[in-house]
């Protein structure tokens, strides 16, 4: 009788699987946590071209020690019937972490019928939607999906490298961290919006009403750079000005590359002046946050108030 059963669960388990469309099985196969062969043995069948690519040490922000990419070329006449566009899939440490589709038909039949709009937080040049972790750009030419810790360093701006349009800047700068040095602390409002208007992907400039910073400010601004290339990946920076000039620049990262970036930091900064707070100190007001990732660049006041 158990294999009578076990044998009717089997054709069951086929039959659905033979019914289901090209379209349903590659948005099973792009879930977190799944594995590069996984993806392929399910999905690779439908693309009409696959690149792979892996890399250790890794440059993606969430991997410990290992990146794996691939990318999933789907052309003109697909013979599974499936719109033209490309998927690239970043692995961290063997899983799923990080997916980019690209090309509207593509995008129109692989998000998930469940997006609503009026569940996305308009942020930037994009829609983001916190329940399935998307990111949907304005023009509905491009998504991503990111698992939940891919959230707070906004993986969505890393660089795929099989993809064409990626920059290599980020990648060759793998290694011994220098700040740039336009954000010196004091630094002129207009000196670092031009600089990062001409290297971000994206700029978005607020006014904090009232004042936040501890030092005495009539007023402040912060300018949010979407995509520049430092410590292996495209970051998102947020630098903060007190009455027009820099106090405080934050670098999102992620508590996985933690003891990469302290040793990438020692190599171009020198070694740590302190790290007993809740702060690795480097000489020149540089410091890696330890409860919430981020690399911070201080002025001396406001380090004084914020490196404890």
């Amino acid at each position: 009788m158990r294999w009578l059963c076990a044998l009717l669960l089997f054709c069951v388990l086929s039959f659905s699987q033979a019914q289901a469309s090209p379209a349903d099985i590659l948005q099973s196969a792009i879930r977190f946590g799944t594995s590069l062969n996984d993806w392929l043995d399910s999905a690779g069948h439908l693309c009409d071209a696959v690149r792979q690519r892996h890399r250790e040490p890794p440059l993606l922000p969430v991997s410990l020690a290992r990146d794996d990419y691939l990318h999933c070329i789907i052309a003109h006449e697909n013979r599974h019937g499936l719109p033209v566009g490309e998927i690239a899939l970043t692995f961290a440490d063997s899983r799923l972490a990080l997916t980019e589709i690209r090309g509207t038909a593509l995008l129109n039949v692989l998000l998930p019928s469940e997006l609503s709009q009026d569940q996305a937080v308009s942020y930037a040049g994009w829609d983001v939607f916190p329940e399935g972790a998307w990111v949907v750009a304005k023009d509905g030419e491009l998504a991503w999906q990111l698992e939940p810790a891919s959230l707070h360093p906004h993986l969505f701006l890393f660089r795929n490298p099989l993809l064409e349009y990626a920059n290599q800047s980020a990648s060759d700068g793998a290694g011994p961290i220098e700040i740039p040095d336009f954000l010196t602390p004091g630094a002129p409002f207009e000196q670092v919006e031009s600089r990062f208007r001409a290297g971000c992907d994206f700029v978005e400039v607020k006014v904090i009403d009232p004042p936040t910073l501890p030092v005495e400010s009539q007023t402040q601004t912060q300018v949010n750079c979407f995509g520049w290339p430092l410590a292996g990946a495209h970051r998102k920076l947020e630098a903060v000005f007190s009455d027009g000039g820099l106090q405080l620049v934050w670098i999102l990262t992620a508590p996985q590359e933690h003891d990469r970036l302290v040793e990438n930091l020692s190599a171009g900064l020198g070694e740590l002046e302190s790290d007993v707070t809740n702060y690795a100190i480097w000489p020149g007001g540089v410091a890696l946050r330890k409860d919430k990732p981020e690399i911070a660049i201080a002025s001396d006041p406001v380090a004084a108030a914020l490196f404890q």
